[in-house]
């Protein structure tokens, strides 16, 4: 079945009202958590005390919240994992309000933040086998019973296709300000190659899997006091694909300095906790594409947040005009680092 409503373009419901009509539960404090950028979340106390997660479910993209909330349990279902989904008074996933938005209402797991993203190489390490136990978690699970609910998630020259298409149309007109880092993208020497590696990642070398799609630190809970992995969370993205694009988005988004450069320890400690834990689940293929995968997915990345900006920021949630360029330019400063990193590991 899929979700009845269309979607509700403000994207700025009321979580408390939610709360009561969706789960038939009483708001004593109700407070924004940051770090999402599709999501609205808040951490909300019922009126027993008890702390929960409430999240407004991005409809833009996730068009079909019902095959969403199946994929969300069924991979859930086999992680050893704390965050679980509490089910509405009618038995269902999740709410549809009259205004047509999507709310999900989920465990608080207590006394966690999440990951630093600039932890260095103790907390890279900590990262890479987190993920390598995710997908050792999951590796017996057939990607085939999960739905695709977001198409293409995952495709560099679709995405290169897609921005070269908003550069022409010009939706928002938003294309006077965003000229340097469109031709930024444009002159990247490396730019077809890394598509073209991209394009590798398939069967039969590079195995379909159940994978996460957004392995970034913030998905990471770590305990408060010992810094010590608790959970991998927000399993809205996992879908049939390869590992390569987690650990590719690990090494974007969890080897970098507190000044946002990349740091190359980290990469290294984080890819010898991340084969230690499960390299014997890899192929060949998978093993030797390892160090490049950040840059493959950098330069996609910084693809995205342009097309975004371009397309009026309906994926990432933006909290100032500007914001989704300002992304672009941090995930090209990187990219050269992770170039070159890539090459000193492939030809040591």
């Amino acid at each position: 079945m899929s979700s009845p409503l269309a979607f509700a373009p403000d994207g700025r419901g009321d979580p408390v009202a939610a709360l009561q009509a969706g789960w038939g539960l009483a708001c004593t404090a109700c407070d924004p958590v940051g770090g999402g950028f599709v999501h609205r979340s808040f951490r909300v106390e019922t009126a027993p005390g008890e702390h929960l997660l409430l999240q407004e479910l991005n409809r833009h993209f996730f068009h079909d919240l019902d095959a969403l909330a199946a994929n969300v349990a069924l991979v859930g279902g086999v992680l050893r994992t704390p965050a679980r989904v509490r089910p509405t008074t009618t038995g269902r996933r999740w709410f549809a309000d009259d205004d047509g938005r999507g709310w999900r209402l989920m465990t608080w797991i207590e006394g966690t933040v999440p990951a630093s993203p600039a932890g260095g190489p103790a907390v890279a390490a900590r990262l890479g086998t987190a993920f390598a136990r995710f997908h050792r978690d999951v590796s017996d699970l057939d990607p085939e019973r999960l739905h695709m609910t977001i198409p293409a998630f995952h495709d560099p020259a679709g995405r290169v296709a897609t921005l070269l298409d908003l550069v022409r149309t010009d939706p928002h007109d938003r294309l006077a300000g965003s000229e340097e880092a469109v031709d930024a993208l444009h002159r990247l020497s490396d730019q077809k190659r890394l598509v073209e590696v991209a394009g590798t990642w398939r069967e039969p070398a590079v195995p379909t899997r159940v994978a996460h799609l957004d392995a970034t630190p913030d998905n990471v809970l770590v305990d408060e006091c010992t810094g010590e992995v608790v959970a991998v969370i927000d399993l809205d993205t996992a879908m049939p694909s390869s590992w390569l694009w987690d650990v590719g988005e690990l090494l974007r988004s969890a080897c970098t300095t507190p000044a946002e450069v990349f740091d190359p320890a980290a990469a290294d400690a984080l890819l010898d906790a991340y084969r230690a834990e499960i390299a014997d689940l890899l192929t060949p293929a998978e093993l030797d594409a390892l160090p490049r995968t950040g840059a493959v997915v950098a330069y996609e990345q910084a693809v995205r947040f342009v097309s975004d900006h371009l397309d009026g920021d309906r994926y990432y949630a933006v909290s100032r005009p500007g914001e989704n360029l300002e992304r672009a330019r941090l995930q090209l400063s990187l990219l050269g680092s992770m170039q070159e990193y890539a090459d000193r590991k492939a030809h040591p």
